[in-house]
This record gives structure tokens, C-alpha cells and sequence, in this order.
């Protein structure tokens, strides 16, 4: 319900999108392990052509960039991370850190090599993500090995109750961000500051002088803030 409201009070301002393909992530919420935010888990990896994986699960409380960072002794290590409707999701290749060892981005998992002389890699992984429970499958994926491995996260993320979005306009503009996400079911948006921006019944923002004004629309339950400047 929150992404679709998400989606359709934004469609005007930004694109937002999880770079995504349909997988089966089949056992893992069964077997997977809380890892917590800034928090880590470490252990030994075992190769037995991905019969052994370490499931571990992490909550994100927002939407922003998830860090994980994989630190192992094992030759080969392979590490997939989905969502809770099995979908496994790509790292950012562009932003992730390569400190020690070799990464190669493929299509359903993450392969990381160690350096054969520290015999050691890690590797800072950055997922783009949303407010939801995350899983992560790591393997060991070379044969007769078994050693250790730790796995950290954090994640630079913006509560959906926040003013997690933000618009400049100047005075005189004005921007809709439209009306309703689901047939029947309409938001219902407020100004907490009209002399600097107001905000009609359909979502269409217009700058009244120079400061900034908080926008909320809501649906229920959901709330969205939008932060706006006016210039």
C-alpha cells in the first residue's frame, strides 16, 4: 500500500525504482538469521555446491542505500540479496567498494574473489532500498573449503514519517503532484505554512514567497512529507 502511494504522490518529481528481476529465493525467510542494522555476524562458510548457504535477514526502516559489508578468507564467496517477494536485487555496481580481492557483478548473485596474497577480500556492498525486511544468501563456491567470514550492515536511510523529500520552486511556480493512488481512495494534502507554498486539493503545490513549507499527503494510515523551498 505505501509504495503505490509512494509512487503516485511522486510520479511528478522523481522516478523511483529497485533495479530488479523475478527469482526464487525459496527456504531463506524459512532459515534466515536477524542481522541488525550496524551490527554484524560472522562464522565459516562451507562449499558444497551451494547445499550450506548462511541466511541472515535485515529490516530497513526507510528509503535510502543499504551497506553490506563481506569480509572472507574463503577463495570464492557468492552472495545474493532479495526482498520479502523473493526478488533478487542488483547492487549498485557504481558505488560498491572493491577493498581487498575481486568482485564481478552477475546477473543472480554477487561473486567475490580473495587476494591471493593477503588471502582475504572484502568488499562494501551498496543496495538501493525501501522500507522492508531484506534477505542475504551467502555461499562458499569453491571446493573443500571451509573458513570464515563476517558480514556487517548499515544503511543511510530516511524514515517514511520524516520530510524525506524536497522540492525548489520559485515564487510564482507551481507543481502537481497528483491526486489519488487507487481508484476510490483519495489524498488529502496540508500546508503547514501557506504563506510560503499552499497546496490544492489535488496536489498541485504553488509558491507564495521565499521560505520553506512542509507539504504532507496522506492516505489513511500513510503519510508522506515533502520539505519545499521556495525561492
Amino acid at each position: 500500500m505505501k509504495k503505490r502511494f509512494l509512487s503516485a504522490v511522486l510520479a511528478a518529481a522523481m522516478s523511483m525504482s529497485l533495479l530488479s528481476a523475478a527469482v526464487s529465493a525459496a527456504s531463506i525467510q524459512d532459515t534466515a538469521k536477524e542481522l541488525k542494522i550496524g551490527g554484524s555476524v560472522s562464522g565459516k562458510l562451507e562449499s558444497s555446491n551451494k547445499e550450506n548457504p548462511k541466511d541472515y535477514y535485515v529490516k530497513v526502516t526507510g528509503t535510502g542505500v543499504l551497506k553490506l559489508t563481506v569480509e572472507s578468507w574463503t577463495y570464492e564467496t557468492m552472495i545474493s540479496v532479495y526482498d520479502s517477494d523473493d526478488r533478487y536485487i542488483k547492487p549498485l555496481s557504481d558505488d560498491s567498494e572493491t577493498i581487498q580481492g575481486r568482485t564481478n557483478f552477475r546477473d543472480k548473485d554477487t561473486y567475490i574473489s580473495y587476494d591471493s596474497t593477503l588471502k582475504k577480500s572484502k568488499v562494501i556492498l551498496h543496495y538501493e532500498v525501501k522500507k522492508g525486511t531484506y534477505y542475504i544468501r551467502m555461499n562458499a563456491g569453491y571446493a573443500n573449503s571451509t573458513e570464515n567470514f563476517k558480514l556487517s550492515a548499515k544503511a543511510n536511510v530516511k524514515s517514511v514519517s520524516e520530510a524525506m523529500f524536497e522540492i525548489t520552486l520559485k515564487k510564482g511556480k507551481s507543481i502537481s503532484l497528483g491526486t489519488t493512488f487507487m481508484s476510490g481512495q483519495s489524498i488529502k494534502w496540508e500546508s503547514n505554512k501557506k504563506s510560503v507554498a499552499q497546496v490544492s486539493s489535488k496536489g498541485k503545490i504553488t509558491a507564495k514567497g521565499k521560505g520553506n513549507a512542509t507539504i504532507t499527503a496522506k492516505n489513511g494510515s500513510d503519510t508522506i512529507k515533502i520539505r519545499v523551498k521556495v525561492t
